[in-house]
């Protein structure tokens, strides 16, 4: 009896306990879509596409920021445009783990940031949500420790 309450429990917390073979696909498919979305953002980052990159931002989002939350996409982008300035991305990231509800439409994704010489500086966690047309944005971001803007 033990043993099948700490299944269902540990079932319970990684969303599966009702999940069927049906929901494994979706689940699978929705992580590789999640991964690739986390990967243009970085890539559109990298790339200084400011407004491909400003296109995964959700309108609602809060992003941390070093002086409390930056809150709505105007607050993040106003921000981040200063990570623009320059010809080079001061830092670069990626995503090492990504992990989805059961029904596909929220996630998370976690990883290492490193600095532009390739020093790993600071993790990264966003949350993201899947928007009615099928792309992906970025809702919540905690990267509390990310390198500031040139500049500030």
């Amino acid at each position: 009896m033990r043993k099948t309450l700490l299944l269902l429990f540990g079932s319970i917390l990684t969303g599966t306990a009702c999940a069927g073979p049906d929901d494994a696909g979706i689940a699978a498919g929705a992580i590789r879509e999640l991964r690739a979305a986390e990967q243009a953002f970085a890539d559109a980052f990298a790339a200084r596409d400011y407004d491909r990159f400003a296109s995964f931002i959700h309108d609602d989002a809060v992003f941390s920021g070093r002086d409390g939350p930056l809150q709505g996409k105007e607050a993040v982008l106003a921000v981040w445009q200063h990570y623009f300035e320059t010809e080079q991305a001061p830092f670069r990231w990626a995503p090492d783990r990504v992990l989805v509800s059961a029904d596909g439409n929220s996630g998370a994704t976690t990883g290492p940031v490193w600095d532009g010489s390739g020093r790993h500086v600071a993790a990264f966690s966003s949350t993201w949500m899947r928007q009615l047309d099928g792309s992906w944005q970025v809702v919540f971001d905690l990267s509390p420790s990310c390198p500031p803007p040139p500049g500030t």
